[in-house]
């Protein structure tokens, strides 16, 4: 795990995220200090329809045993 620290007064950042369109990585520290990141970039994959059910079903295999 990687805890990053402030720049300012050494204390532990918190990662919150700006409910944008894109989203916005932001880090705040409880000295007032913070930094706002590039927004998120979106990727639009199609749906792969049997996949994610095979996956399930394995797992349910294994959960009889």
């Amino acid at each position: 795990m990687i805890i990053q620290t402030c720049p300012k007064c050494g204390k532990d950042l918190f990662k919150t995220i700006i409910c944008t369109y894109p989203s916005i990585p932001r880090w705040e520290c409880q000295c007032g200090w913070s930094y706002e990141g590039e927004p998120e970039k979106i990727v639009r994959v199609p749906f792969n329809e049997g996949i994610g059910d095979k996956e399930i079903m394995d797992k349910k295999e294994r959960w009889k045993c």
